[in-house]
């Protein structure tokens, strides 16, 4: 059996949070690590980490808050781990201004902060090498035909698998990252089942990789 796999539908069933507005993506998380709850400046920082965002406001908003924690340290807890999170986050912004204050939350041997602290350090100093702030592959939305307008087309690409659908959208995703890009569009796909079991048909789904600013 043949299925017509309509894009709205593939995109909510393997991303449903993935349609994103890349222009205001760094004034909503600037907005949410405002926030006056430790849980919700947490979950900020965990969206911003390895998202990929271009957005020197952005990660100027994470040193601030590290600053201000940095003056009371916490060994544990909440704090605690809204500390960890900022640092992870600052560290995917690729920019070495921030190097001395995330070499400064290393050396304050708190807990596991120091570990987290060296994980930072490593993606940022990778990321300044790649010259592009640090994009984990699972982050890269897919996004519409409008929305690619205002984005760079990168690269075509063609998947084939003999396993299900979502595993290309997987395939594209990482391939995005691995060319330049941080979105993709899927323009055609397939899925045919033949019989039981996750190899008992094939996919296919050709994708543009984009650039996109934000």
């Amino acid at each position: 059996m043949i299925k017509k796999l309509v894009f709205l539908v593939l995109a909510l069933a393997v991303a449903p949070s993935a349609l994103a507005q890349f222009g205001d993506r760094s004034s909503m998380l600037i907005e949410r690590l405002s926030a006056s709850s430790i849980e919700g400046r947490t979950l900020a920082a965990m969206d911003v980490y390895g998202a990929g965002i271009d957005s020197p406001e952005l990660y100027a908003k994470l040193a601030e808050l590290i600053e201000e924690i940095l003056v009371v340290l916490p060994d544990s807890g909440e704090r605690a781990t809204e500390l960890a999170w900022h640092t992870k986050a600052l560290g995917t912004s690729g920019d070495l201004q921030f190097l001395p204050l995330i070499e400064r939350v290393e050396s304050a041997r708190r807990g596991r902060l120091a570990h987290h602290a060296r994980d930072a350090k490593k993606v940022l100093i990778q990321a300044a090498e790649n010259g592009r702030p640090y994009l984990d592959y699972t982050k890269v939305p897919l996004i519409t035909e409008a929305q690619a307008t205002q984005c760079q087309l990168v690269k075509q690409e063609n998947c084939q698998t003999s396993r299900s659908a979502e595993k290309c959208v997987a395939h594209h995703q990482n391939n995005a990252v691995l060319h330049g890009g941080n979105a993709i569009m899927i323009l055609h796909a397939t899925s045919r089942t033949i019989g039981l079991g996750p190899f008992g048909g094939d996919s296919s789904m050709v994708a543009n990789y984009y650039r996109c600013q934000g």
